[in-house]
């Protein structure tokens, strides 16, 4: 795996549960460092909820400025269907947009039933998945270069 020398990273994150939310993106940050990035090339773009995530991540995508996208956020599992609802839209729409993207455009939505499955997920038992989705930015970077130095 190479690095994030010189590659410009966006992160789109819902502030719905931000002291949570705050958690993945300080996980994404460290290991984006970690990987040779330049904390002036790693851009935050903060929407109201998971559900506003697809709109921005398309918005990203069509300006060419970026090398990876990465969309993080949390929805946890309530009383009535609204839930549902969300994690249907933020996934399908994230995967149409990644789908038709010539960049990495990483799904890092933690879709739970509660806030003990969240925290596991922070760093604890699951990993922690901001990192995760940070290095999956970097090896879908590279995924998608060899690819086009193949045509």
């Amino acid at each position: 795996m190479t690095d994030f020398k010189g590659k410009n990273v966006a992160l789109i994150v819902s502030r719905f549960y931000s002291e949570l939310s705050e958690k993945l993106v300080e996980g994404a940050t460290k290991k984006y460092i970690e990987l040779g990035g330049d904390l002036r090339n790693l851009n935050q773009f903060d929407v109201p909820g998971s559900f506003e995530i697809p709109q921005v991540a398309q918005k990203l995508v069509s300006l060419n400025n970026y090398d990876a996208i990465i969309c993080l956020g949390i929805v946890i599992r309530g009383d009535t269907p609204h839930f549902e609802y969300v994690c249907d839209n933020v996934t399908r729409g994230i995967g149409v947009i990644a789908r038709n993207a010539d960049i990495p455009v990483i799904f890092g939505v933690l879709t739970t039933n509660n806030r003990k499955q969240v925290e596991e997920r922070l760093g604890g038992v699951k990993g922690h998945k901001g990192e995760e989705a940070m290095t999956a930015a970097l090896k879908m970077t590279e995924t998608l270069k060899m690819i086009q130095n193949e045509s």
